[in-house]
């Protein structure tokens, strides 16, 4: 690096400005070949720091497993991810080992969403199949993943969650009851506390009033079509809403809108360890902001332009 810094006051071809004093010529050429120096040590560093992140996401993606080209797949896995490197590999790898039940008949759908880390590297060494929707808009993002989707079945998950082994056999199964017209499943923190446990009960009411879940949710392609994907009018929650369409039209038909109690996800509280774990609780506007759905910049703060962890 010095010798590179040699080479460029070798060849700079700089002379001293009509009227410039020899020391001032000399003083801005050094702070010149300072600053240069300075470039290349922030270059090496930035490089570094990449070659050490790309091994490190290789090693969580367990890079030796990826799922199988299926020309006809019945499972259609959806996952938004937006700068997901520290969660993408260990929502695959869970995914990869429930598909292991149902004859490996899947495709995963990776969203990526204004992603500058390692997300798009992760999702093509798994061999998912590649989408992009930069739009600040979570059922945006979605529907790009399940519109696009060859499965009969659709599966959306996030990033941060993981499958049970037996997610996906439980699934099948459910659906092959013609009674059913999808459903969610039972949703578990990676860590508790009183603070969780009580923002927790304040969304319970939502579901118990509508009688449905969330956290994964499941349906026949046919359904997801029928009620047209999620709302894009909807910042937030447009789960829930998505939910509350799917259960009214399975009723139009005679069928039910069902929870899973044999499989479940667990999910990081990456929101709470950010925010801290009572935030919700203290700011009540902002939750009820979040809670209408239609309020852009709570939805900024608390989803789009969330700082994930590299």
């Amino acid at each position: 690096m010095r010798a590179e810094c040699q080479k460029l006051k070798s060849y700079s071809g700089a002379v001293p400005r009509p009227g410039e004093t020899l020391n001032a010529f000399v003083e801005e050429e050094n702070n010149e070949i300072e600053n240069g120096l300075e470039r290349m040590k922030n270059k090496e560093r930035d490089e570094v720091c990449n070659r050490t992140r790309a091994d490190a996401a290789r090693d969580r993606s367990c890079h030796n497993q990826q799922f199988p080209c299926c020309d006809s797949p019945l499972f259609s896995i959806v996952i938004p991810a937006r700068d997901e490197e520290h969660h993408l590999p260990y929502c695959l790898e869970a995914i990869h080992r429930a598909a292991v039940q149902i004859d490996n008949s899947i495709e995963v759908i990776v969203v990526l969403n204004r992603c500058s880390d390692l997300t798009k590297m992760i999702a093509q060494e798994w061999n998912c199949q590649i989408a992009s929707d930069d739009r600040k808009n979570l059922a945006a993002i979605r529907n790009t993943g399940c519109f696009r989707a060859r499965g009969k079945i659709l599966v959306t998950i996030d990033a941060d969650s993981r499958m049970s082994h037996n997610m996906l056999k439980v699934i099948r199964a459910t659906l092959e009851r013609e009674d059913i017209i999808g459903g969610g499943v039972m949703m578990w923190p990676s860590r508790w506390s009183l603070g969780i446990f009580l923002t927790a009960l304040c969304i319970l009411p939502i579901a118990l009033k509508h009688r449905i879940s969330g956290g994964v949710f499941f349906c026949r392609r046919e359904s997801f079509l029928a009620i047209k994907g999620f709302d894009e009018s909807l910042y937030s929650l447009e789960d829930v809403d998505f939910a509350k369409r799917l259960r009214l039209y399975g009723l139009s038909r005679g069928k039910r809108f069902t929870t899973l109690f044999r499989a479940s996800i667990t999910t990081s509280m990456r929101k709470f360890d950010h925010f801290g774990d009572w935030y919700f609780l203290t700011h009540p506007k902002l939750f009820l902001q979040l809670l209408s759905g239609k309020d852009q910049k709570s939805a900024d703060k608390v989803w789009y332009d969330f700082k994930r962890e590299r």
